[in-house]
């Protein structure tokens, strides 16, 4: 195998590697907006079943997701499953 077809090969490879990493990056940045939709949904769920302190928990989660959430919106539930649970 010569030097060329053999630098010419990596290559190849390291460009497929790269086109592999921002693809799993892309998937990651949907996932993270259905988490955060999930934690969402259920922290109302929580709330209206009654169970203000895993509201809250849950609520309290939503902070690393206010690049998705409105936070006026998501800073809002926490404060009304804080004042249920008297805290």
């Amino acid at each position: 195998v010569d030097a060329s077809a053999a630098a010419a090969t990596l290559d190849g490879l390291m460009q497929h590697e790269a086109a592999v990493v921002g693809g799993e990056v892309a998937t990651q940045g949907a996932w993270r907006g259905a988490e955060a939709y999930h934690l969402w949904l259920l922290a109302h769920r929580q709330m209206y079943s009654g169970d203000a302190e895993a509201a809250l928990q849950t609520a309290l989660q939503l902070g690393d997701y206010e690049d998705i959430l409105p936070a006026r919106d998501l800073w809002s539930f926490v404060a009304l499953a804080a004042v249920c649970c008297k805290h």
